[in-house]
This record gives structure tokens, C-alpha cells and sequence, in this order.
């Protein structure tokens, strides 16, 4: 699965070209392929093991105890256990450099499976390269234009699941966001 995640990352990396630079040397976003998010937050500076309360993980059904970052030193992946033993669930913090959903558009066609959505009138997109229905499950939410954050789930016998337990962990997530400062 950790390879799978790293993938993803790398992939919306090549795929970016919403940003553009001024004559000053600043850099803008600049959205042009997903949805705007009408109300952004900002995920940077937020250990991707910090982006869920220890009540949400437990009503979500994450095992506290095998928590860990997906790699050492790197705080913007974290991996968990179900509760009940047969998944795995993962969540990816902020991207560096900051990515947005209109990376991923601009690589959608690397995805079999390519769903536009949203959750809590915030833009995300499944997207999977093999459909297994609901089995295992990536979702990407919008955060702001040049932000986004990840949860994937992975549940080899339980179909729906994956699908079922990220979008009640990205909610979950937003819910704990600060707005921009």
C-alpha cells in the first residue's frame, strides 16, 4: 500500500500545471481543471497522524495502536489498522509543493477509475487504477485550490468498504481543519 501512496504523490507532482509565476518572483494558483473549493482550510504544518481526534478514529474504526508514519521521518503520510483486522487504512497530508485536485485532472486519464464528487460541499475525486469495488478506495479532497489531502482504505473481502470508511474519514478530516491564516 506505501508504494501505492508514494505513486499517487508522484503522479499529481507530473500531472501539476496550475501554477504560475509574476515578474516579482511570487508564485500563484491558479485553478483550472477541478472545481474551486468555495471554503478552504489549510492542511500545511499538520502531521498527517494528527488530521483525525482519537474519538474520530475510534468511530471510524481505526486501531490507535498500530498508528505509524507511512515513512519514517515524513510526517505527511499515516498508516492504521482497522479494529477489526482486515483493512488497512491510510491518510496523505498536504503535498510539497503544495498540490491542488487540479494535479490530479491533469493526469485523470492515468486512472481507471476517475469519480468526481464531493463531501461536505467539498470537491474530491476517487480515483484508483483497478476497480475493486469499493474494496480499496482512494479519495482525493480539495482543501483549498493549491491543497489537497488523501485517505485510502484497503479491505480485500469486504466490498464497499474502503469506499464506505474514507469518505467518513475525509469528513472527518475537513471537520479538523483550520481555515487559512
Amino acid at each position: 500500500m506505501r508504494g501505492v501512496v508514494l505513486l499517487l504523490a508522484a503522479l499529481v507532482l507530473v500531472g501539476c500545471a496550475g501554477v504560475v509565476s509574476s515578474d516579482a518572483g511570487s508564485t500563484t494558483y491558479v485553478a483550472v481543471l477541478a472545481p474551486p473549493v468555495t471554503d478552504p482550510r489549510d492542511v500545511r504544518g499538520i502531521a498527517a497522524c494528527d488530521l483525525l481526534t482519537a474519538e474520530q478514529e475510534e468511530r471510524i474504526g481505526l486501531d490507535a495502536a498500530t498508528e505509524e508514519q507511512i515513512r519514517a521521518g515524513d510526517d505527511r503520510g499515516c498508516e492504521w489498522r482497522s479494529t477489526d483486522g482486515e483493512g488497512v487504512i491510510s491518510a496523505v497530508g498536504v503535498q510539497d509543493p503544495p498540490v491542488g485536485l487540479d494535479g490530479l485532472y491533469n493526469v485523470r486519464e492515468a486512472y481507471p477509475v476517475f469519480q468526481p464528487g464531493e463531501i461536505d460541499g467539498r470537491p474530491i475525486v476517487r480515483a484508483d487504477f483497478v476497480d475493486t469495488d469499493g474494496r480499496d478506495c482512494s479519495i482525493f479532497i480539495g482543501i483549498a485550490d493549491d491543497q489537497m489531502i488523501q485517505a485510502r482504505a484497503g479491505f480485500a473481502f469486504q466490498p464497499g468498504r474502503g469506499c464506505e470508511i474514507v469518505r467518513e474519514m475525509a469528513a472527518a478530516m475537513i471537520a479538523n481543519l483550520p481555515p487559512p491564516s
